[in-house]
């Protein structure tokens, strides 16, 4: 049965939100500026005495630094694949929830927390697929009497199972489906996402899109290799096919000395379609060479057009995806993409 967690993503006041960001846009959870070592290899017994010592001598000694120490790393380290956490704005709400998606790793002063003190930023990190980033306050959530609420204070609570409301709000905010399985005693509920297959051909380019995730201080030039990257894989060939830099147009991919495909490259993660300046720049660059299709895109995200179709966006729209959350119903698409489908459709 999996687990629940709840989570602060920041020690500092009035930087909640700003650190949320970084936990979404990351693709991660993190925690403690304090104990700034690598425990990868370490027992959670060897674990709990570092945190203690640590603590005690962070806080010169005050009484019950250590334990609470020892708690919060206890709880992190609790947590495994496929358990469910929250990030918590104290008792007003939540700002996301995902499930925990990576072993432990640790990356020293990674996790910016709002601080403007970069050493007491995070280092000890979990990677999470966040299902749920939308913000819902408490007053919104609806819940059974004997349902508990999470504690609205300190850094990291682990629940023993997922509450019922955070199944509910799994489906009404994401739509994702969520499957009920009661265990061999019958009375109670473990819950899972339902995960959907990838191809193995897109998996390494997958995990490239998450690792970049990451980097906080990557540059727009990461987004345009994972895109050159993703056209590779349909078959074009670097240099020979896809172009970088043409010009004022990021990547322009042809086929038989055609250009067919304007690629407007953005590192905003939360990338969308509907961003109309950004879609009426590539346009113009299509227009400009004569190619037929506009691809707007982040690397992961990718919305597709076909200039000969109609005469708005809407009408021109085909369809868009991203990768790092694969759904069957894209393989059509990314079929239709290949180079040696592509002048058929």
């Amino acid at each position: 049965m999996p687990k629940f967690a709840v989570i602060s993503p920041t020690h500092v006041s009035g930087k909640k939100k700003e650190a949320w960001e970084n936990f979404r846009n990351g693709g991660y959870i993190a925690i403690c500026s304090i104990v700034c070592q690598d425990l990868s290899e370490e027992s959670i017994d060897e674990i709990k005495k570092i945190a203690s010592i640590e603590y005690d001598k962070f806080f010169e000694g005050k009484k019950g630094t250590g334990p609470r120490g020892v708690h919060i790393f206890e709880s992190f380290f609790s947590l495994e694949v496929g358990d469910y956490v929250a990030v918590n704005n104290t008792n007003d709400g939540l700002f996301g929830i995902g499930i925990i998606a990576s072993p432990y790793y640790y990356k020293e002063n990674a996790h910016n927390t709002g601080s403007t003190d970069p050493k007491r930023f995070y280092s000890h990190f979990l990677n999470v697929k966040w299902i749920v980033t939308s913000y819902i306050k408490k007053s919104d959530i609806k819940k059974s009497s004997d349902e508990k609420w999470w504690p609205p204070y300190g850094t990291i609570h682990v629940f023993s199972e997922v509450p019922e409301y955070i199944e509910r709000i799994i489906s009404e905010k994401s739509g994702s489906p969520v499957v009920g399985v009661l265990n061999n005693q019958g009375n109670k509920k473990d819950i899972q996402l339902v995960a959907y297959e990838r191809p193995d051909w897109l998996l390494n380019l997958i995990n490239d899109i998450e690792k970049l995730k990451r980097d906080a201080e990557h540059k727009e030039r990461a987004h345009e290799s994972l895109v050159e990257s993703f056209y590779e894989l349909l078959g074009f060939e670097k240099y020979t096919d896809i172009k970088h830099r043409q010009g004022r147009i990021d990547i322009v991919v042809e086929y038989e000395n055609r250009k067919i495909i304007v690629n407007e490259v953005k590192k905003d993660w939360h990338l969308s379609w509907k961003d109309k300046k950004t879609l009426s720049q590539a346009y113009n660059y299509a227009h400009e060479i004569g190619a037929r299709y506009v691809v707007l895109t982040n690397g992961d995200y990718y919305a597709i057009f076909d200039r000969q179709k109609g005469h708005s966006y809407e009408s021109q729209f085909v369809g868009d995806f991203k990768l790092s959350e694969f759904r069957p119903e894209y393989l059509d698409l990314l079929r239709n993409l290949k180079k040696e489908n592509l002048p058929k459709n």
